[in-house]
């Protein structure tokens, strides 16, 4: 009677709000408590759905077929088949499963690299908000994203095309959709995500970002830079319809610390947070410093990361004199991180405008 009591006293959406913060395992124990526990705790439990094994996957997707009361409760699905090598049978498994998914609005499907089932949609009545995909990024993934105009946040981890001829079997169709579409380029009805706002491409080449950027509204971007493809790249971004606000770079270029801050500057000046991750090459003192002049540019910058390698050593008195000068010509900065990890903030401590997390450990320094 207690618990019946305690339940008429607290609203069904504040119970709701503390079951978010209650993993997997100690949610099941409360669809013991009371009918009223039950219908809550079941619909927080399979809300979202995290599935890294085989084992797990086949289990929970028989689950979901056996009983048509789950499959609407269902609003996020993680499932990561990139270390299992699926068989064309889990993905039949999976396809079933998606068809009855009506609800869902927040997908991400890991895949190997030479998988690109892209049939497992096909018949699928979801409308999503988040997708993220390591599908290969070619026509038939376009025709998809041309069916979802509510995503608004996309993730492409997949290549532009397959070179292998390896588990062909497992792209084939089962209706219409053509083996030779699979070969197309990848482009997208000018109709298409009308409400993009957020893009992360990890493997996708500049024509694949251009696909994606050109007209939409992308306010947050991530991306890849090769080599020989800064101007292609940067200007496939720049065919978005909106200001860029949010921009993150990974670069491969080993000559990125010469041109990074300049071609970014030059082109992106609304934006209010830059991070940019140099993987091929050392960024010293000499780049920092030299790179300061282009944050006169930005109009409302607050807050940039620059992560490299680099074989110069930096005192902390040395990089706050840096972030003391960056902040002169970019008074908006408010956050920098700089290639050795230390983190600072705009803030007077001691003699300097500037304080990093380790100042209290490092005060005898």
């Amino acid at each position: 009677m207690a618990s019946t009591h305690l339940c008429s006293k607290l609203a069904v959406e504040i119970i709701d709000m503390i079951l978010r913060d209650v993993g997997p395992g100690h949610l099941q124990p409360l669809l013991t408590v009371n009918s009223f526990f039950y219908s809550i705790t079941l619909r927080r439990l399979y809300h979202t759905i995290v599935l890294h094994s085989s084992t797990n996957s086949i289990h929970l997707f028989r689950t979901l077929l056996r009983n048509s009361s789950l499959p609407p409760l269902v609003r996020t699905l993680d499932v990561n088949f990139a270390t299992v090598s699926p068989t064309r049978n889990l993905y039949l498994l999976f396809h079933s499963v998606l068809l009855r998914l009506s609800a869902l609005t927040s997908l991400t499907i890991e895949l190997p690299r030479h998988h690109s089932p892209i049939w497992i949609f096909e018949g699928c009545m979801f409308k999503l908000k988040q997708f993220t995909t390591s599908h290969l990024c070619r026509l038939p993934l376009a025709r998809f994203l041309d069916s979802q105009p509510s995503i608004t946040d996309l993730t492409l981890r997949g290549f532009n095309d397959s070179t292998s001829s390896m588990f062909l079997f497992l792209d084939a169709p089962l209706s219409h959709t053509t083996t030779s579409s699979s070969s197309q380029p990848f482009t997208l009805l000018p109709s298409s995500l009308p409400n993009l706002t957020t893009f992360n491409a990890v493997h996708a080449s500049a024509p694949i970002v251009r696909a994606i950027m050109t007209g939409r509204p992308v306010r947050v971007v991530s991306i890849p830079l090769f080599p020989n493809s800064v101007e292609e790249s940067f200007s496939a971004l720049q065919a978005g319809c909106g200001e860029l606000r949010r921009l993150s770079v990974i670069s491969f270029d080993p000559q990125a610390p010469r041109f990074l801050f300049e071609e970014v500057a030059k082109r992106f000046r609304k934006l209010e947070a830059l991070h940019l991750v140099v993987l091929m090459a050392d960024f010293t003192n000499e780049h920092l410093a030299a790179s300061g002049r282009y944050l006169k540019s930005f109009d409302s910058l607050k807050y940039i990361t620059c992560v490299a390698s680099t074989k110069d050593t930096n005192t902390r008195t040395e990089e706050c004199s840096l972030a003391t000068e960056w902040h002169r010509l970019c008074p908006s900065l408010q956050t920098i991180i700089l290639p050795k990890g230390r983190v600072w903030f705009h803030g007077r401590i001691g003699e300097c405008d500037w304080s990093c997390l380790d100042d209290e450990d490092e005060a005898g320094e």
